[in-house]
């Protein structure tokens, strides 16, 4: 519990907090589903970040509209900085991207044509926002990416993560040349470190639908320094060279949104979605919801019945785990693999809500090389140790035979003991009429070429949920 959150599964862990769908509780009986975007402790330690964070809740709150997923409280609970946003049962446009590929399909282009709409609309909200004095706070988002675009079950699109947006009075001061986003998705003016206005939004939704109509990446780059030469110089495809198919009258709108010079861009979201809705009609929102159900559907069902378990009390919370959604995020090279749903303690993360910046997601802690080098020789001086006490055993009984080993000692001597005449472990098939049940091994002569099968201990393998 932190306060009176619940933390019921872990949904995302981006570069600088974690994301959980929480259940919260009032008076009354009072509850309901929400998000909790909890930073990661070692962040907080960082006095800009702190101030950064903070000024993601402080933008956040003051944004209310029906295509921005809004916040609806902060909290600072025992040194930790919580955000909780509204919950949204949704997927990221860029699984919706990659699912639909990988069935060999293409998003059908009014149905791509409703996804950017409804970005267009969110940020033309955002950049026309006020606070509560009437000030205009002139937001660029800096981050619009297929990542932090999220499409609902009921059919609209929301823009979420203002984590590094730039408001003109904000709380923290960004310092000029700084880089903040994904490369993939940066205006040329960013590359450079310019001042930025909303026109660098506009090229990112401009990025977003070339690869909603096209299915492919338009900036795919194995650095950061080839991103930004191919965004600052390699000629844009029209989306009709890459697919044939899609009407040619959407090139001109794409190649306006997609100018490197941002006076001859869009100056606004509301003139690029004019333009976008005179050449193409939206879908409406049950098609989009109906392509939603199909491709994650079964995903969104397991998690509610989930969570649906834990409130009744049949599941442990944070023991459900989802398949790791980072596959089917375009900006992300793993490989596919085969998806299932387990119920442990470890949790893998969903790009539901996705994170503020284009790393590698966090990893889980993985036991070092040291750590089995230190845990091989303390088992090798326990098996010593138990040899010894078994030799002066044996030496100490007049005319015994018998000497007693434990497990770990019998272990050792038969990773000591040489191979027989043959190459084969000497005495193997005879280790069974050897051994009883206390443990027993005969130490006579016919006994030192009558010992178990070789026995190595290995340590257990963990495997990376993450998939690198």
């Amino acid at each position: 519990m932190l306060g009176n959150y619940e933390l019921l599964l872990r949904l995302a862990v981006g570069g600088m907090a974690t994301v959980y769908l929480a259940r919260q509780v009032g008076a009354a009986g009072f509850e309901r589903l929400v998000v909790i975007k909890r930073v990661h402790p070692h962040l907080l330690q960082n006095g800009q970040f702190y101030d950064m964070f903070r000024e993601e809740a402080r933008v956040a709150s003051l944004l209310h509209h029906p295509n921005v997923v809004p916040v609806t409280n902060v909290l600072e609970f025992e040194g930790e900085l919580l955000l909780v946003q509204e919950y949204v049962e949704s997927c990221s446009a860029s699984v919706l991207v990659k699912t639909v590929s990988q069935a060999a399909k293409r998003i059908p282009v009014p149905i791509a044509v409703r996804i950017v709409a409804d970005t267009l609309l969110g940020l033309q909200a955002a950049h026309d926002a006020v606070d509560m004095r009437g000030h205009h706070l002139a937001i660029v988002h800096r981050d619009v990416s297929p990542q932090n675009i999220v499409v609902g079950t009921d059919g609209v699109s929301r823009l979420i993560d203002f984590g590094i947006a730039k408001a003109r009075h904000s709380l923290t001061d960004t310092r000029e040349g700084s880089l903040k986003g994904k490369f993939g998705y940066m205006s040329p003016e960013q590359t450079r470190g310019l001042q930025l206005d909303r026109r660098a939004d506009l090229f990112a939704a401009g990025v977003v639908l070339h690869e909603l109509l096209t299915g492919v990446r338009l900036f795919r780059a194995e650095n950061e320094f080839d991103a930004i030469r191919r965004l600052n110089e390699e000629p844009v495809p029209n989306p009709s060279q890459v697919r044939p198919e899609l009407p040619a009258s959407l090139d001109p709108v794409v190649q306006k949104a997609l100018e490197r010079d941002r006076d001859r861009r869009f100056q606004s979201a509301a003139e690029f979605l004019d333009a976008l809705e005179c050449v193409i009609s939206p879908a409406p929102p049950r098609e989009v919801a109906a392509l939603v159900s199909s491709c994650v559907g079964d995903r969104l069902n397991q998690r509610k019945a989930a969570v649906q378990a834990m409130l009744e009390g049949r599941l442990e919370p944070m023991h459900f785990s989802e398949p790791d959604e980072r596959m089917s995020s375009p900006s992300h090279g793993s490989a596919a693999r085969r998806i299932s749903v387990t119920m442990g303690d470890a949790v893998l993360p969903e790009t539901q809500i996705s994170s503020t910046h284009d790393a590698p997601m966090a990893q889980p802690a993985r036991p070092g090389r040291a750590w089995w080098i230190a845990g091989a020789a303390a088992f090798s001086a326990l098996a010593l140790a138990a040899v010894g006490f078994g030799l002066w055993r044996a030496d100490a009984v007049d005319g015994s035979s018998e000497v007693f080993l434990g497990p770990a000692a019998s272990a050792l001597s038969l990773a000591a003991s040489p191979p027989g005449p043959d190459g084969s472990d000497a005495g193997a098939s005879d280790a069974a009429a050897q051994e009883s049940e206390a443990g027993v091994i005969d130490a006579g002569a016919d006994a030192r070429s009558a010992r178990p099968p070789r026995v190595v201990p290995r340590p257990e393998l963990h495997s990376n949920p993450y998939g690198e």
